[in-house]
């Protein structure tokens, strides 16, 4: 026995600790076996083989783990078929791509390739990451770009499947809220492979897949995947994020030369141009750019703005090429944005593409964005972040309430989208106070819709400000003529104008006849600051033809005693009437101060000669030209010793 148990335990020794266990037990069990009770002589057996299995199964875990390959920086190899490098790792989106590209590209350089797109995510992510606030004006700047992953507020959003999209289009919006389930916009992904995500103006598509493509780019660039499900609802393996507007598209396709090949008139072939061009010095090939898309690649293609395809007939080809190219390639993510005013008729998706529509913000959204745009503002000094966002909250609400009180209580909110929350931001960074500088407010509002700078290709950005006149100042003046006729419609008829008498108005100035149609079509496919529903034409919102109707008499009047004398008239009386004369003022205060103020004197009869014109009216017009006069005056962000005195 003493010859066994030296045996064993100089074998113990040598093998390795799983196997020296089970010899340490035999030997416990031929030491003193015969002491263990019967019924538990069956025990130290068991537990041997116990730990034979415990050892075999930890010997396998760490032989499999040895096997992996060895990793040079972000990329593995291993040695594959005929001793071919293949390249693996976790980035398995990448390496897919990669290794599919090989196959017909064997001379390729995979760790170069690697590197490219390596290279090509940090690109998206810094195009991609911040949000730019354009027209401040504080510490010399001119341009305030905040991080997007600080200050993005989730949406919310509906959905209907393919099958309902097309009645969506026939169903009033209010209705449709009603009876269409709700989802977070940032997990709108978790839907399907396939988006159509439509809205109004303003209402955020763009930074939707502007978030969409700097996560993305951002958790596979750092191997942070967690990030995408987190952010997005999508699990490992991530798509590759391309972003692609699609009115540079449809001009592709317009300059193509007759003799172009079938291949050049695809969505694939542009969309390898348009990266080479738009990414700087990146490197990345436009032949394995183009076999992303057309070897059903893990690959998500942002499609960003259907409705800026300016004719109808392009949309629907551009429709076409959509649907094409999805076709069979279920790995071949897709999410396309257009206004709602242009996604209906033929240009609806279908192949399984699902409708997303993106609703209004709420008030705690509206806080959520100011408060986060603060911060991101001023990072060091949170207690000034926090004091100007309450203060342009508190204007925000008394902006609101305002609205209200003139114009009851079921009044469509003003601020409604994230588009005019930005506005509001501007406004109040640059120290002007809410709601005191109304007319700024809606004239920056204005200029902002008119001239869509929340486009993140800024070619596409003048072509679309260009189409109506060849510039925003036309378009802009097309409008106010348009909001001035119709405000003089009346309360009942004003609000809306069916499209022969709109033509009627705008003709009778030959400077805009010309652009009477681009106008129309702009206003059917993608919406300003009017929008088109069943042949008749409104502005989004009221205030925006009350700014534009009092800016009217401004510019086009353009005499004092013109504006007075019109006012005296009948208007000035009227309450529908009220709130163009106040943005006048406002708009008079912001670009000609003196004659803002010789206005006040002359509504109010503050002076002789306007006092002595004044009396002349019924004294109904006379309170109410005096009481207009002094709510303006209160309204005047610039007002001198000499107007205070006639005031106060």
């Amino acid at each position: 026995m003493e010859n066994w148990e030296e045996l064993i335990t100089g074998l113990a020794k040598k093998l390795t600790p799983g196997l020296a266990f089970a010899a340490l037990m035999y030997w416990l069990v031929a030491r003193f076996g015969d002491r263990i009770p019967p019924q538990y002589q069956s025990i130290p057996y068991i537990v041997i083989i116990g730990g034979f299995l415990v050892y075999t199964i930890v010997t396998v875990a760490r032989e499999w783990q040895k096997a992996k390959p060895a990793r040079q920086g972000n990329v593995e190899i291993e040695q594959g078929v005929n001793e071919s490098v293949i390249v693996t790792g976790k980035n398995n989106q990448i390496t897919q791509i990669i290794n599919h590209y090989a196959r017909k590209h064997p001379e390729i350089d995979k760790e170069a390739l690697n590197a490219q797109i390596m290279a090509y995510l940090a690109w998206v992510e810094e195009t991609f990451g911040k949000i730019t606030l354009r027209g401040i004006e504080q510490s010399g700047r001119q341009v305030v770009e905040l991080p997007l992953d600080t200050v993005y507020v989730p949406l919310q959003a509906e959905y209907t499947s393919e099958k309902d999209a097309a009645q969506l289009q026939r169903t009033p919006p209010d209705d449709a809220e009603k009876h269409n389930p709700r989802i977070a916009l940032n997990q709108a992904l978790s839907l399907g492979p396939r988006l159509i995500i439509t809205g109004g103006p303003g209402c955020g598509k763009t930074t939707v897949l502007q978030h969409i493509a700097w996560t993305l780019a951002h958790a596979i660039r750092t191997e942070k995947t967690a990030i995408a499900g987190e952010k997005l609802g999508l699990a490992a393996p991530l798509p590759l994020p391309i972003y692609v507007p699609l009115s540079l598209y449809a001009a592709y396709l317009r300059d193509l030369p007759p003799g172009a090949s079938g291949k050049q008139e695809t969505l694939a072939a542009f969309t390898a141009e348009y990266l080479l061009k738009s990414q700087g010095g990146l490197t990345l090939d436009a032949d394995f750019l183009a076999n992303l898309l057309h070897n059903e690649q893990r690959v998500l293609l942002l499609l960003d703005g259907l409705d800026e395809v300016p004719e109808e007939a392009e949309r629907i080809i551009v429709r076409r090429d959509i649907e094409r190219l999805v076709s069979g390639k279920e790995n071949l993510r897709v999410a396309v944005t257009s206004r709602t005013a242009a996604y209906q008729g033929r240009a609806v998706l279908g192949h399984g593409f699902r409708h997303v529509r993106v609703l209004s913000i709420d008030d705690e959204q509206i806080q959520t964005m100011v408060e986060q745009a603060y911060k991101a503002i001023y990072p060091e000094a949170h207690p000034l972040a926090k004091t100007k966002a309450d203060e342009l909250l508190n204007g925000i609400r008394r902006l609101e309430a305002d609205r209200r009180a003139r114009l009851g209580e079921d009044v469509q909110p003003l601020v409604a989208t994230p588009l005019m929350v930005r506005m509001l931001l501007i406004v109040h960074f640059n120290n002007r106070r809410l709601p005191d500088q109304r007319a700024d407010l809606y004239q920056k509002a204005v200029d902002a819709m008119l001239r869509p700078d929340y486009i993140l290709d800024e070619s596409v950005s003048q072509e679309i400000e260009q189409r109506v006149g060849g510039s925003l100042p036309i378009n802009r003046e097309m409008l106010q003529l348009l909001a001035f006729h119709m405000h003089q419609r009346g309360a009942e008829q004003g609000r809306e104008i069916g499209e022969d008498a709109l033509r009627e108005i705008l003709q009778t100035d030959p400077n805009y006849a010309p652009f009477v149609d681009d106008l129309i079509a702009q206003t059917r496919q993608r919406g300003t600051l009017l929008e088109e529903r069943g042949g008749l034409y409104r502005f989004i919102h009221l205030s925006f033809q009350e700014f534009l109707a009092g800016r009217y008499l401004v510019e086009r009047l353009r005499d004092l005693e013109k504006i007075a004398a019109f006012l005296e008239d009948g208007p000035i009386s009227e309450p529908w009437w009220r709130e163009p004369v106040l943005l006048m003022i406002g708009y008079l205060d912001i670009t000609s101060p003196r004659l803002a103020h010789e206005m006040l004197v002359r509504l109010g009869g503050l002076d002789a000669g306007s006092l002595e014109k004044v009396q002349r009216l019924p004294l109904e017009t006379q309170l109410a030209a005096a009481e207009l006069s002094a709510v303006g005056y209160q309204e005047c962000q610039n007002q001198t010793p000499a107007l205070k005195g006639q005031f106060e």
